[in-house]
């Protein structure tokens, strides 16, 4: 769901505002405005270096909270010979989708950054830079978010990067990240770093120039007044819980999950998929599935799939009402923290925990399992095989009423 700041003045403000969450169908006219981008996450860095907004607008002013580690994408247009090589090998791909950690051809390694010397370490991360995609942060050592000292080698590679591209050193030291790398989502974006060595773009630090209110004509911070004819918020989404929060879905006795779940302070789903006391409810991508962490598509077949099969055996064996047990999410969301702490990644607030939106309470347990779509895989299968463990099967609430 996304997520919309109130600013000071907003209300009051002449020109165009947008959300890159709810991104109008037709085209925007950029050329010759004075435009503000609001939020320096993946929609940001998206809307910042692509599409040549920056070429097109007189000016572009860059609010940024936090600095990001944003990664070359290199997205490019693949040939006809590629296309057709991937279609005629499409079962294979499945077939290494489905055996890696994240869902995706080349995303898994076991090669740790110990094994290699300061300057093997920088080819490898010289060539994943350079070949792009998830393969810095994914495919060149397996212990950046488990050990913080190799976590630090890429960290430091991506400033080193930052200062060698951005020319004027004052916005390259604004623009470094000081967090432990991929403890925050990792960005993919090209040229997003050399799109601040344009004239026509600024950077503006809010920690050290926060906002003080939106006027009719532009914003103005601590520091100066930026004039603007468009804002621009890349501000992200109340993830995870958030739309399920907003269709007010309500189980047994007429509970609503967001006070079953303390307005996401206790969130707890079995396998990620279903929750006590909200019978025949199944989520796609639900709390504590691979979810943001993986393949998202790979992991919605993996639900859909494994749902479908639950309830083709309810329809089989007359039953029509199933829900996770107590015990069961319980066990699962306790597993899912411990996953989590065995890494670096609750070291850092991120919109993964919620931390991006002011009146959310930060989960008991980790909101996303980070063991890999081939180990989530396997255990479907075996919660499967086991006559679906952790679910109680039986008659729907109403036939049991009506059968005492």
């Amino acid at each position: 769901t996304a997520n919309v700041p109130t600013l000071p003045g907003l209300e009051g403000f002449s020109g165009e505002v947008y959300h890159t969450a709810t991104w109008p169908h037709e085209d925007i006219k950029f050329s010759g405005k004075k435009i503000a981008v609001v939020g320096t996450g993946s929609s940001g860095a998206q809307v910042i270096c692509n599409g040549g907004i920056a070429e097109k607008v007189d000016r572009m002013v860059v609010f940024q909270r936090t600095p990001q580690y944003i990664t070359p994408a290199k997205q490019m247009v693949l040939s006809e010979d590629v296309v057709r090589e991937r279609k005629e090998n499409l079962e294979a791909l499945v077939e290494e989708m489905k055996n890696s950690s994240f869902g995706a051809p080349g995303t898994s390694t076991n090669r740790s950054a110990f094994e290699h010397t300061a300057e093997q370490r920088k080819e490898v991360f010289e060539a994943a830079w350079e070949y792009g995609a998830q393969a810095f942060a994914l495919a060149t050592y397996n212990d950046l978010t488990s050990n913080e000292e190799a976590n630090g080698f890429a960290a430091q590679f991506v400033r080193d990067k930052i200062s060698e591209i951005v020319t004027d050193q004052e916005t390259a030291r604004k623009l470094m990240p000081t967090y432990l790398f991929g403890t925050k989502r990792p960005i993919k974006a090209d040229n997003y770093y050399e799109t601040f060595n344009r004239e026509n773009v600024d950077l503006v630090a809010l920690k050290e120039e926060p906002i003080v209110e939106v006027t009719a004509n532009g914003i103005q911070t601590k520091d100066g007044f930026y004039e603007l004819d468009m804002i621009i918020f890349a501000t992200g989404f109340d993830a995870v819980t958030g739309t399920l929060f907003n269709m007010d879905i309500r189980g047994v006795g007429g509970q609503t999950l967001r006070e079953k779940w303390k307005n996401g302070a206790e969130v707890m789903a079995h396998l990620g998929i279903a929750t006590e006391g909200f019978p025949n409810m199944f989520m796609c991508q639900g709390p504590q599935s691979p979810s943001v962490m993986a393949n998202f598509l790979f992991g919605i077949e993996l639900n859909v799939g494994w749902t479908a099969r639950m309830i083709g055996h309810m329809v089989e064996q007359g039953i029509d009402r199933v829900e996770a047990t107590a015990e069961a999410e319980f066990k699962w969301a306790d597993m899912v923290q411990k996953q989590a702490e065995a890494t670096l990644l609750l070291k850092t607030e991120s919109w993964w925990s919620g931390a991006n939106i002011a009146e959310k309470p930060r989960p008991k347990y980790f909101l996303t399992y980070l063991d890999g779509v081939k180990k989530y895989r396997e255990v479907l299968e075996a919660h499967e095989a086991n006559g679906f463990e952790g679910f109680t099967l039986g008659a729907a609430l109403e036939s049991a009423t009506a059968s005492a």
